[in-house]
């Protein structure tokens, strides 16, 4: 009995041992695998923004641009046109104060009719008076008497003379009112339409200098690769002629390698396929460019643009740091004359809408550029993108703003421009 207490005794040592390895050993593991579960999370995180920040500093967009005379002309009519339209909303709002000031002189202008006539009759009788400086020196007890008397009549004309005075002012402040204001008005509306008329002027000769641009591209990429299909069957031919003298047999085993060989070049070499590409490449910009045209209609006036394009904008910009800027944009992008879908959506490609921007307020990849705020930072972006590449974008603006991933980079932000 006693030795089996004592064996028993022993196991539960070894048992107790045996735990407290175990322990040690599987709870550090426990511990790290939480921890792994954790840098994980923090990991994805962290990747996710680094990404960003290397897409960010890939871009090399050209953000010194100097403007050219057309897009020059196009800012500074758009400039003046919105100054127009500010003196002539000015002139409209201090007409809609004076309409109380108006009321208010017509309806005092009976009573002070009626006040200037007696003053007017009142004045008459005492000029008309005979005897009146003698009748007030006989009528006068004292000399001090006699003084009143006519600082009293003198009183008296002042009042009279300032009545009809009062009158003569009350009518000529209504008469400025009613009409100074119109002509400024008038005028301000004729400026109003001038600068408008300017402003589509530039922008319809910016558009035709963008159109006959696309034009030569895409003449110079149909005669590229007409060349290129010449020299192709001219090989073709010269490879038939050098092996005509060998026998048929020989000779069709030849044709039907060099045709072979010529579809499977065709398929697979690249300087075949690029003239395909750059054909694709211009439809693909002449269509981003159709579509931009009808987003940059800038013939409806600033407000109604604005008014268009915000609540869209807004949608897009829903939940993201840029939340809420849409008007921005719209306004930023009916100023500078660009399509107010390009700038929120390369801030979609480099930034996530400005979640991980690599400097304060910079969500476009936009040179190493930091604003205060994002309303200065969206009409810098705006401006540079219309200086710098136009009012469209195309793959040609791809290759200088993103030269790394200049395919997936367009691919993307006309997605995202498609989206809004």
């Amino acid at each position: 009995m006693s030795a089996s207490v004592h064996d028993g005794r022993h196991l539960s040592v070894l048992a107790l041992a045996l735990l407290f390895t175990l322990t040690f050993w599987v709870s550090p593991a426990i511990t790290h695998a939480s921890e792994d579960t954790t840098d994980g999370a923090s990991q994805d995180t962290s990747t996710t923004q680094q990404e960003s920040y290397e897409l960010q500093q890939q871009s090399t967009p050209v953000t010194d641009a100097v403007p050219s005379e057309i897009q020059q002309r196009v800012e500074q009519t758009a400039s003046a046109y919105n100054d127009a339209v500010s003196t002539r909303e000015g002139l409209e709002a201090q007409i809609a104060d004076n309409q109380s000031r108006i009321a208010e002189l017509q309806a005092q202008l009976p009573q002070l009719q009626d006040q200037a006539s007696d003053a007017i009759v009142a004045s008459y009788k005492s000029s008309q008076g005979v005897g009146t400086l003698l009748a007030l020196i006989l009528s006068s007890q004292d000399f001090e008497s006699l003084i009143s008397s006519i600082e009293y009549c003198n009183d008296m004309q002042r009042y009279n003379t300032d009545q009809i005075n009062e009158l003569v002012a009350a009518e000529q402040e209504l008469t400025a009112l009613e009409s100074d204001l119109e002509e400024q008005l008038t005028q301000a509306q004729q400026a109003e339409q001038d600068a408008s008329d300017a402003l589509a002027q530039a922008q319809q000769a910016r558009a035709d200098a963008i159109a006959a641009a696309q034009a030569a591209a895409a003449q110079a990429a149909a005669e590229q690769a007409a060349a290129q299909q010449a020299a192709e069957a001219a090989a073709a031919a010269q490879a038939t002629d050098a092996g005509s003298g060998e026998a048929s047999a020989t000779s069709q085993a030849t044709s039907g390698q060099a045709v072979e060989t010529t579809s499977a070049a065709q398929a697979t070499d690249p300087s075949t396929a690029q003239p395909v590409e750059a054909t694709t490449e211009t439809s693909a910009e002449t269509s981003t460019a159709s579509g931009a045209s009808d987003a940059t209609d800038l013939t409806s006036d600033r407000d109604t643009f604005i008014a268009q394009w915000a609540s869209r904008i807004d949608a897009y910009l829903a939940g993201s740091p840029l939340s809420g800027m849409g008007s921005t944009f719209a306004a930023a992008a009916w100023d500078y004359g660009i399509d107010p879908r390009i700038s929120p959506a390369i801030a979609y490609v480099e930034s996530s809408l400005g979640a991980y921007c690599f400097r304060p307020y910079n969500a476009w990849g936009w040179g190493s550029s930091s604003w205060g705020s994002w309303s200065e930072a969206i009409y810098a972006h705006v401006a540079g993108m219309s200086r710098a590449y136009g009012s469209t974008l195309d793959y040609d603006d791809a290759l200088s703003y993103c030269p790394s991933d200049a395919s997936g980079w367009y691919s993307s932000v006309t997605a995202q421009m498609s989206s809004i």
